[in-house]
C-alpha cells in the first residue's frame, strides 16, 4: 500500500516535469467589461468581516463628541462628524467605487488578449502590456471563480470563464511547481 502512494507521487512529479518541459501555448480574449471587474474585486480583495472595518469611523465619532464638549471651534467638530459619514460611506460602497474607477479607466471596455505559454502569462491590450514569469510567481491561489497569481507581492485574478481544464492544468501545475 505504501509502496503505491510513493509510486502514484513519483507519477504526479514526472507528469508535472513532463507537462512543464513540454511546449504549451493557449491564446484567448476577453472584454474588461463591468461584470469582469465585479468578479475580480469579489475573488481578489480580502473582505474584513464584523465590526473591525467600523474602527476608524467610531474613533472619528469618538472624537467629534469628544470635540463637541471641548472649548475648541465648531468647525473642527462638524470636520469629523463629517470625516465620519464618508469613512463609513466608504465602507458600505468599496466594491462599487473600484469597480467604477476601473470602468473610467482607458483599458475598460477594450478587449484583452491572454497568452499563457511555458514562459509565464502575458496581458495585452491597447493600454496594458504585462507579462508575468513563471520564475516571479511565488503563489498560485484557486478561487471560487478564477485563480489569483501572486508575483513580486502583487495580486493578479485571471477568470476560469476565459481558461479552458487544459490551460487551468497548466497553471496547476506550476501551483505544484511553487510549493
Amino acid at each position: 500500500m505504501m509502496y503505491s502512494l510513493i509510486n502514484e507521487q513519483q507519477q504526479d512529479k514526472d507528469d508535472s516535469r513532463a507537462l512543464k518541459n513540454a511546449t504549451y501555448h493557449y491564446s484567448t480574449e476577453y472584454k474588461l467589461d463591468k461584470a469582469h471587474f465585479n468578479e475580480c474585486y469579489e475573488q481578489s480583495v480580502t473582505q474584513v468581516k464584523g465590526i473591525k472595518k467600523y474602527t476608524k469611523p467610531f474613533v472619528f465619532l469618538l472624537l467629534s463628541i469628544c470635540l463637541f464638549f471641548s472649548p475648541f471651534t465648531d468647525y473642527l467638530t462638524y470636520f469629523f462628524i463629517g470625516l465620519t459619514l464618508i469613512e463609513v460611506l466608504s465602507i458600505h460602497f468599496k466594491q462599487n467605487w473600484w469597480v467604477m474607477r476601473q470602468m473610467v479607466g482607458k483599458a475598460a471596455n477594450h478587449i484583452i488578449s491572454l497568452n499563457i505559454d511555458n514562459n509565464g502569462i502575458s496581458i495585452e491590450s491597447d493600454f496594458v502590456n504585462q507579462h508575468i514569469l513563471w520564475s516571479d510567481v511565488s503563489d498560485v491561489q484557486i478561487t471560487e471563480k478564477g485563480l489569483l497569481i501572486i508575483h513580486n507581492n502583487i495580486k493578479s485574478y485571471i477568470s476560469q470563464n476565459c481558461l479552458t481544464v487544459d490551460a487551468l492544468q497548466f497553471i496547476a501545475n506550476h501551483r505544484i511547481n511553487v510549493d
